[in-house]
């Protein structure tokens, strides 16, 4: 199932990188040790240098030498994201995470909860 997020805010997830062969989390990795890609949720990549609809993303590890990262970006379109995160070494197979987008904290994502959000915020009764 997909993370929730509302459009236009930053979301944060978290990752561990683990050496499969020692079991041990890898820390000490900088953001140039990851490929990342970014769907929109017109199947659009998000990443591409020089490209106007590039989005923004940041990863970053969480203390030193911990081997847990944080990807941080902010999605500006409603509808499911798909980001995969790759490291040559230790995942090339890639982490993919799936998020859906809705719009704002009124909305829930399904349809007949939304549709009563919205008349009740239309009609004054939220």
């Amino acid at each position: 199932m997909a993370d929730q997020l509302f459009i236009d805010t930053l979301y944060v997830d978290n990752f561990a990188v683990v050496n499969r062969d020692t079991e041990e989390l890898v820390g000490g990795l900088d953001s140039t040790s990851f490929e990342v890609s970014i769907y929109d949720s017109q199947g659009r990549s998000r990443v591409l240098d020089g490209d106007a609809t590039a989005i923004d993303y940041t990863i970053a590890e969480i203390g030193t030498n911990t081997g847990v990262y944080k990807f941080e970006f902010t999605p500006d379109l409603v509808g499911t994201w798909v980001v995969l995160i790759t490291n040559a070494t230790y995942f090339p197979w890639g982490k993919t995470a799936n998020y859906l987008v809705v719009l704002s904290t009124h909305f829930s994502g399904s349809v007949s909860d939304d549709v009563d959000d919205l008349l009740a915020i239309v009609l004054g009764t939220s």
